[in-house]
């Protein structure tokens, strides 16, 4: 089975969710992507990996996003929106998904599905590797993320730049930051 991340919640047993992390991903196949999102064609969530800084952070937001469903508190209409909106420090739906949405710049891809109890999760590999054109997925390396983020678009969304002493370099540290910026949005 190609390498994808499985994630699963005691809280939340019913659900399950399929991450898959692709790279060099060509425009083309961005593109054809993009159009098939935005048709509605898929319910999976599709990311550019500019703004990801760990897997944690991923999780984060997939987690905030069950925790929403299951309460009935979700403000995107999809859950995979509601992923990309759970990711972004600031309210702003549709900024959200211009930040993480799909974007030809960047050939890191990373696709994310949630399937509740009793659905198929074998189904969304194929999924996942259809929407890229047949593109086999990479494993997930927690160091990679980092390798991979905009450090500059990163200090300048999540309003780092004026972090007190906060060395750049250290990725839990700046991973808490994320977080914790995403965390207030909802305060």
């Amino acid at each position: 089975m190609p390498p994808y991340l499985t994630l699963r919640f005691p809280q939340y047993p019913q659900w399950t969710a399929v991450v898959a992390k692709f790279t060099s991903v060509p425009s083309s196949v961005l593109e054809q992507a993009t159009q098939r999102v935005f048709a509605g064609e898929t319910t999976l969530g599709v990311l550019n990996t500019t703004l990801l800084v760990s897997t944690r952070q991923l999780e984060y937001a997939i987690y905030k996003t069950v925790q929403n469903e299951e309460f009935g508190t979700r403000k995107a209409k999809t859950l995979a929106t509601e992923i990309f909106a759970n990711l972004s420090p600031d309210k702003n739906i549709g900024e959200a998904l211009r930040r993480f949405g799909l974007n030809t710049d960047c050939d890191q891809v990373v696709t994310v599905a949630l399937v509740r109890e009793g659905d198929s999760v074998d189904d969304q590999y194929q999924k996942m590797a259809e929407l890229l054109g047949g593109l086999q997925p990479v494993e997930i390396v927690e160091s990679e993320w980092w390798s991979h983020a905009d450090m500059k678009k990163v200090r300048k969304v999540y309003k780092l730049n004026d972090a007190v002493g906060l060395d750049y370099d250290d990725q839990k540290k700046v991973t808490d930051l994320v977080i914790g910026a995403c965390i207030m949005r909802t305060a």
